[in-house]
């Protein structure tokens, strides 16, 4: 096929040049991608009818009035997943780095890593993998893209909009990560991994001209601000090509070692080849079969029930031999209520006893029972357990509940772990220099070959203390078990270990130095203390006796004695300062012996 280029030129000047043989191919591709992803797409609304709660219930007449009830279990279950899984942020570390890196750039590179990912969520008012695991729990499959901040303030400077904004941006984070829903996205895959992807999203006039600026297509530009329009972007391992139904916004090379998004399924196989099948998020089991729709069937019948004959009372009326009596007539209004009747009429209540019948509540505890087993135990959510159970037995209940997450735990870390390997990377290609928080990152500080891994933890408050306690059971000892690096990064999920090591000696130096500030302080004030006594004793002795007789030789001999030698003349015990004895007033609660003021090695110094 022979190339054919195109030029067009925009109202700001500016000249787009497209291959306008090559753009059929991609749109054609990109239909075809879409095309394929159908069912999928019609699963994953379904799903988001689930979570999102918009079951209408049967159509026709009968249904109109009813009173639509529908099961919050699907939605409860995501929502409990989604909380368990960030208790905790991911804990990113860089492993398999050649020797030629010290552990001190290892180190300093996991800093790089953590903050990227933390920033990068502030920048957006949002931890970018809330949304990512919900994507996760809720289509078995994550879309994170990767732009480059730089990238957004040169493209801000051409189009002459948002530049300071996109400054700030690139001040603070060298790339913008976002999560984007998969049912905008489509991805191909060949040996190597990602080659294409293709992604449709609404949007409109204002945030396109805000993103391209003159490269917009005419047509674009005299719409209203607000209009809305379908912006599609494909990626292959070559080009990138934007447009919208008003014609081509760019189709050019990415120059870019690979597709800057990243694909991860967490659930279901590719051992099948259709999407729809393949693809088996946590409510696959509760959609396909028919559980949620059948819980809330059950439910609308019994509140509908309960509405129409619960709260409304029903009445018989049995009319007379002539078998036509006069209108009835009943106001309620009254106390008590008063209603005539003819001869041989009679009126009451209908007894609204057994509205529900049993098989239907016998129904609907099946219902909820087998969606509880299709999805999370209510346990791992921190429902109580009903009876009487220990401690040990609800933990147990609590930690095996969580298995359902397992594979979203593991396969959502080495989603997030590709992030950060495609970050670093371009920064070491792009030759960019990062600085945060008083973290400096070179491009030479990265390793031409590493391994990033982002740890996802499904815990509970409950379980640090386990942890704890596993950690002090591997390093107890003369002969521990595991190294305090080891323990810290696979039980405590603590990166840095040596960084934690020297906060561990600082406060130690620190709580010593207090110590030793506060023995100085009390003896300060035991030896003031002593002073005052030995004055007011002298000013005692200096004063006539009543018998006429003057001062002794023994009281002289007290009086001249320092306050250093009656203070070592005294028993431990004897005298008290300030309410408490003099040996005891130098003592740090807790501390022991070497706290005495002059004992231990501070007084053999």
């Amino acid at each position: 096929m022979a190339d054919k280029t195109v030029s067009t030129k925009t109202k700001t000047g500016v000249e787009v040049k497209i291959d306008d043989a090559l753009f059929s191919d991609i749109k054609d591709h990109a239909k075809q991608m879409q095309s394929d992803d159908r069912l999928r797409d019609i699963m994953f609304s379904d799903i988001d009818k689930m979570y999102l709660m918009q079951w209408q219930g049967s159509s026709g007449k009968k249904s109109s009035k009813a009173q639509i009830t529908i099961s919050p279990d699907a939605r409860n279950t995501v929502l409990g997943a989604v909380r368990l899984m960030v208790a905790t942020d991911p804990q990113i570390n860089i492993k398999n780095v050649s020797n030629k890196f010290d552990q001190t750039k290892v180190d300093n590179l996991e800093k790089a890593a953590n903050r990227i990912w933390e920033v990068a969520g502030r920048a957006q008012g949002n931890p970018v993998h809330y949304d990512a695991l919900l994507s996760a729990i809720l289509y078995s499959e994550m879309h994170l893209a990767i732009t480059s901040t730089n990238d957004l303030l040169e493209a801000a400077k051409k189009n002459g909009e948002g530049v300071d904004r996109a400054q700030q941006l690139a001040d603070r984070t060298p790339f913008l990560i976002e999560s984007w829903n998969p049912k905008d996205g489509h991805a191909e895959y060949d040996q190597l991994g990602l080659s294409g992807y293709y992604r449709q999203v609404d949007t409109t006039v204002q945030k396109l001209k805000s993103s391209f600026g003159g490269l917009l297509p005419q047509a674009t530009l005299n719409r209203k601000t607000y209009a809305v329009l379908k912006l599609n972007t494909f990626y292959d391992n070559t080009n990138v090509c934007i447009w919208t139904d008003d014609g081509p916004i760019m189709l050019e090379s990415h120059n870019l070692s690979s597709i800057p998004v990243v694909v991860q399924q967490t659930e279901g196989s590719r051992l099948w080849s259709k999407s729809e099948e393949s693809h088996q998020p946590l409510l696959y089991t509760l959609l396909k079969s028919g559980l949620w729709e059948m819980e809330n069937l059950i439910l609308t019948v019994m509140y509908t029930t309960i509405k129409d004959m619960g709260f409304t009372p029903l009445y018989i009326h049995k009319q007379g031999k002539n078998g036509v009596g006069k209108p009835l007539e009943m106001n309620f209004d009254e106390h008590p209520a008063i209603i005539e009747l003819e001869n041989d009429e009679d009126f009451a209540p209908i007894t609204n006893k057994g509205l529900i019948d049993p098989a239907i509540e016998n129904a609907r505890q099946i219902a909820e029972q087998k969606s509880e087993q299709s999805t999370i135990y209510s346990q791992a959510l921190g429902a109580p357990i009903e009876g009487t159970s220990t401690y040990s037995e609800l933990a147990l209940l609590s930690q095996s509940g969580r298995l359902p997450l397992v594979g979203i735990q593991r396969r959502g870390g080495w989603g997030i772990s590709s992030v950060i390997e495609m970050c670093l990377h371009r920064m070491k290609t792009d030759n960019t220099i990062y600085k945060s928080n008083g973290i400096e990152l070179k491009p030479a500080d990265i390793p031409d070959f590493f391994e990033a891994e982002a740890k996802l933890e499904v815990s509970l408050p409950q379980d640090k203390l386990q942890l704890a306690n596993i950690a002090t059971t591997l390093t107890a000892g003369d002969e521990p078990q595991t190294s305090h690096k080891w323990t810290r990064e696979n039980i405590l999920n603590i990166g840095q270990s040596a960084d934690m090591d020297k906060e561990i000696w600082t406060e130690k130096a620190t709580y010593a130095q207090f110590q030793l500030f506060l023995q100085q302080q009390m003896q300060q004030q035991q030896l003031a203390n002593q002073q005052q006594v030995v004055q007011q004793q002298q000013g005692m002795n200096q004063q006539p006796q009543s018998g006429g007789q003057g001062i002794t030789l023994s009281d002289q001999s007290t009086t001249q004695q320092s306050p250093e030698q009656i203070a070592a003349s005294q028993m431990p015990g004897q005298e008290t300062t300030g309410g408490l004895p003099q040996v005891q007033a130098g003592i740090m609660p807790g501390a022991g012996n070497m706290a005495i003021p002059g004992g231990g090695q501070n007084g053999q110094q």
